[in-house]
C-alpha cells in the first residue's frame, strides 16, 4: 500500500515501456514501550522507488518483461540506496 503513479508507452503492438514512481506507506509517528525500554518507530527517511520497465510480446502466448528499480531511502532509512533488476518470462505450453 502507498502512493504510485505510472505511465505506459506502447511503442508498437508488441513492445511497451513503463515508468513509475511510488512511495510505500510508512509510520509517521509512534513508539513502542516494552519493559521500560522505549523504541522510536519514526523512520528517518521516505522511501521512493523509481522503475523503468520494458515488455516484449514474443507471440500470442509468451511475454518477456524487464524492469530496473532504483530506491532512495530504502526501508525508510535516510541515505540507504538500493537497485534491482528483474527479468520475467510468462508463457503457456
Amino acid at each position: 500500500m502507498g502512493f504510485n503513479i505510472a505511465t505506459r508507452y506502447r511503442m508498437n503492438p508488441d513492445q511497451q515501456l513503463l515508468f513509475s514512481v511510488s512511495q510505500p506507506m510508512r509510520i509517521e509517528r509512534g513508539g513502542l514501550v516494552f519493559d521500560g525500554v522505549i523504541g522510536d518507530l519514526v523512520p528517518t527517511g521516505r522511501q521512493t522507488d523509481l522503475t523503468l520497465g520494458f515488455t516484449q510480446q514474443l507471440n500470442q502466448d509468451s511475454t518477456i518483461k524487464t524492469a530496473f528499480t532504483y530506491t532512495t531511502d530504502n526501508n525508510h532509512y535516510q541515505g540507504q540506496r538500493n537497485s534491482q533488476i528483474m527479468l520475467t518470462f510468462r508463457g503457456q505450453f
